[in-house]
């Protein structure tokens, strides 16, 4: 057991996460340390355990893990070390990596408290915060000290949930392997993971058959699984080697369509379901539905079921206890956005900032992703290190690189934009000056997110209302399992969109999913128009849009809420983009 836990993908990651960290605090190449983060990203996401696919010689099928990573990772398997790890964490001290796991500390800020203070733990953080010691600390100050000890004394989030990513990736791997059983008609995913919320806890599969048990006994022999948990005639669970546990519901083919219904809505849309049934004489089950007379109906679809309900057809996304029920009584459901309406990605970073990928390179992938266009929206150079003559120079350097993208006989059309900053004091971090020479510009909050309601939300605001800013990046700023939505005044949030006429971001990026689904449905309501981007730092991050769609199609957005689901003569009028 213990070396299951030293080589299990969850502290493989953790390794390469640390030494990425040692990398950016000792100054070594922004492309090195993103190359040790993408691997540890890589490794977290894969279904099936790196040691297995080290043992059957198959590392080089994971994309993210490049010739460098995988020698590392043999070494790793074979000795139990990497010397070269070993040697590059005797520059750092090794209490900082307990503080990474802090909300608002990075590996600079955990370098400096673990190596002047000697601080190695959240008690320690919060002990010396007390003490006054981290406002004496150069660079620091009181309002330093007291974010510190705000994010110190924040509960931790609690981590019996995974990303919906992963959990899809996982759960796409088992599937396919039940769809191999000769016994198996139909295999679906339930819950949340077929809701598509933004996290999950355990997987749940269910399996249309006429032979439950040639099917739960293939269930539990999946080469992932380590441990049988529970197997019956009808159910079984598994814990698999990364720790997920999965469970399986078997029911026969004339009645899976109410199973389905049954184990796929939430516990509020399941009682709301039931209720308008039983207002009308009929009682729900996983098994059908029972009429006034006794008689039980049957339905091979949740289609059926519906339908003998009088209701419309509810998807998924939407039966989370809301307004769906009373909506679909009146056959007025929206048409859910799908990942093929969608023509653009505009937010995604290249080599000129913090991407691993060219312009060339993001252009030929959105090419074969069949969009219209893109934006590039690297980070600019900083006003503070640089002048306003060397960024328009940079600036004009990629337009000329763009320019061969857009000739009109072209493929794609690539636009340029950037992501500024919104600073912790609400100004912008580039000038008005020089967002005027970008074709679009994104404002963004990325620093101080422990401010009052207040102040956060005068910062969205003045970049809602400058005109050079064409829509704000990942709005909430939350990091999914690490970090919490800053507080926002989201009423008056949308109240100066609506009022400026700016869209809002869906970040389509797995640890965002930013704006969160709730939020979506109350801006659509008040007429408020969506982006849904990758925000991509590689060419693989733009394969994540089908996340952003997820999360707007449980705020009930169609086609028509996402302007990057309009042609580019409609999203160029709607976000008025400069110098076309």
């Amino acid at each position: 057991m213990e070396d299951f836990k030293k080589f299990s993908n969850s502290n493989l990651a953790r390794m390469f996460n640390e030494i990425a960290a040692v990398y950016e605090v000792t100054g070594q190449s922004f492309f090195r340390t993103r190359a040790y983060q993408n691997a540890a990203i890589a490794i977290n996401s894969s279904s099936s355990q790196i040691r297995d696919l080290w043992d059957e010689e198959k590392l080089d099928t994971v994309a993210g893990l490049g010739t460098a990573i995988i020698s590392y990772l043999d070494e790793y398997f074979k000795t139990g070390k990497v010397s070269h790890f070993d040697f590059v964490r005797k520059n750092v001290p090794t209490g900082m990596f307990n503080l990474l796991d802090i909300p608002g500390i990075g590996p600079k800020t955990a370098f400096r408290l673990a190596g002047e203070l000697e601080i190695s733990s959240r008690e320690d953080l919060i002990s010396a915060c007390k003490l006054g010691k981290i406002a004496s600390l150069k660079g620091f100050g009181e309002k330093s000290q007291s974010d510190l000890l705000n994010s110190a004394l924040t509960p931790r989030i609690k981590k019996d949930r995974v990303l919906l990513f992963t959990a899809l990736t996982i759960a796409d791997d088992f599937k396919k392997y039940m769809q191999k059983c000769s016994s198996v008609i139909a295999c679906d995913f339930l819950g949340s993971l077929r809701r598509r919320v933004a996290t999950v806890g355990d997987i749940d599969l269910s399996v249309a058959t006429g032979s439950p048990e040639v099917v739960i006994d293939h269930f539990c022999k999946y080469k992932e699984v380590a441990k049988v948990e529970n197997g019956g005639n009808k159910k079984a669970s598994v814990i698999l080697k990364n720790d997920q546990r999965v469970d399986l519901m078997t029911g026969d083919q004339a009645s899976y369509g109410t199973l389905l219904a049954h184990l796929t809505g939430s516990k509020l849309h399941n009682i709301a379901l039931r209720t308008y049934a039983l207002e009308r004489g009929f009682s729900i089950s996983e098994y059908g539905i029972k009429k006034p007379s006794g008689e039980q109906e049957k339905f091979k679809t949740e289609k059926e079921m519906y339908e003998f309900l009088g209701l419309e057809y509810i998807p998924p996304e939407l039966r989370e206890g809301g307004e769906e029920i009373s909506v679909a009584l009146n056959h007025k459901l929206p048409d859910l956005v799908d990942s093929l309406d969608i023509k653009g990605d505009l937010q995604m970073h290249t080599i000129y900032s913090d991407g691993v990928n060219t312009i060339k390179e993001m252009a030929d992938k959105a090419i074969n992703l069949g969009y219209e266009y893109i934006g590039i929206t690297d980070h600019s150079l900083s006003p503070n290190t640089h002048t306003e003559k060397e960024i328009v120079g940079a600036v004009n350097r990629y337009y000329q690189e763009i320019a061969q993208f857009n000739y009109p006989k072209s493929n794609i059309r690539v636009l340029l934009g950037t992501e500024c900053n919104i600073l912790s004091d609400g100004r912008l971090s580039l000038s008005d000056n020089i967002l005027s020479i970008f074709d679009f510009a994104i404002a963004s909050i990325h620093t101080a997110f422990n401010q009052p309601k207040d102040q956060i939300t005068e910062r969205l605001l003045n970049a809602v209302s400058n005109p050079y800013i064409n829509f704000i990046g990942h709005p909430s700023g939350r990091v999914l399992l690490e970090r919490l939505a800053y507080d926002v005044d989201w009423g008056q949030f949308f109240s100066y969109c609506i009022k400026y006429k700016k869209p809002i971001e869906i970040n389509a990026f797995p640890t965002r999913l930013d704006l969160a689904d709730d939020l979506v449905k109350k801006a659509k309501d008040l007429g408020i128009k969506f982006i849904i981007n990758t925000d991509s730092h590689s060419t693989a991050h733009m394969d994540y849009m089908k996340y952003g769609v997820f999360t707007a199609r449980r705020g009930w957005c169609s086609k028509e809420d996402i302007l990057n689901a309009q042609s580019f003569s409609v999203i160029a009028k709607a976000l008025s983009l400069r110098n076309l």
